[in-house]
């Protein structure tokens, strides 16, 4: 992962600028390798895209064709991402009221202030979704987190982190879709799991999802679902056959 496109606090750094010492430290690794494995294309994207004003901060500018550089040693390979059962629940009917996992971290970058306004939307537009939240909380709870169990309480199936790996696959496979609002993915293995689960992706057109998701199931939504909800279910996971485990640990041990 890089540091080029991490989403910052404000509140750190003068002024909330981006501490350099952590995409400079990704700049040295990069140049240092023989090669270069990139979780996804936005991973390789985003670091690319940010280059030049990186270079700029360099003294001298001693540094030339860097991202030519960079690029010629570098592999896109999606890491392995196990389904716990037998992939994806097809044969599964939509919930009356939709139910929509958000397998995230509790964090800034994951953004549950988009949640809780995604959530506000949904019922203000007369959609009755019911909801799992799933993801560790290591600090303080984020105020629209609290926000959201305090309108949403009675819409809630379940809320925290799960131990349990075999509880976590049986709360997404209890899901319709997975949601994601996130500011900051280099690939999304939350998300992916949840697809192999047989959820359907209600994912923003930004990061890494146009990437991991097939053109079938973009701008989904429950507001919005597909008229073949096993055909969008059945190629979700077919997108992801390069993360199965023997591919994308084959193509990792090639490099």
């Amino acid at each position: 992962e890089n540091q080029m496109a991490y989403p910052f606090r404000t509140e750190y750094g003068a002024g909330g600028e981006r501490d350099l010492q952590y995409p400079i430290t990704n700049l040295m690794s990069l140049l240092a390798a023989d090669r270069v494995a990139w979780n996804s294309s936005w991973n390789l994207e985003s670091f690319c895209g940010g280059i030049d004003e990186l270079i700029g901060h360099c003294p001298d500018h001693a540094l030339v064709d860097v991202e030519d550089d960079i690029r010629s040693r570098s592999s896109i390979i999606w890491p392995p991402v196990c389904a716990h059962a037998t992939p994806g629940a097809v044969e599964r009917v939509l919930h009356n009221s939709p139910v929509v996992v958000w397998p995230h971290r509790w964090e800034h970058d994951k953004n549950p202030e988009g949640l809780l306004d995604t959530a506000r939307r949904a019922r203000e537009a007369g959609h009755c979704l019911r909801w799992i939240l799933l993801g560790r909380c290591s600090g303080p709870v984020p105020e629209a987190m609290t926000a959201f169990h305090d309108e949403f309480g009675t819409d809630i199936v379940h809320s925290g982190w799960v131990e349990s790996r075999e509880e976590y696959w049986s709360l997404l496979q209890q899901a319709d879709w997975v949601l994601s609002t996130a500011r900051h993915e280099f690939f999304g293995i939350a998300v992916a799991e949840a697809m192999l689960a047989g959820c359907l992706p209600w994912l923003p057109d930004r990061l890494s999802y146009p990437e991991i998701t097939p053109r079938i199931a973009h701008g989904l939504s429950p507001m919005n679902p597909p008229d073949d909800m096993h055909m969008v279910r059945k190629a979700c996971i077919q997108h992801m056959a390069p993360c199965a485990a023997a591919e994308a640990v084959g193509r990792l041990d090639q490099q």
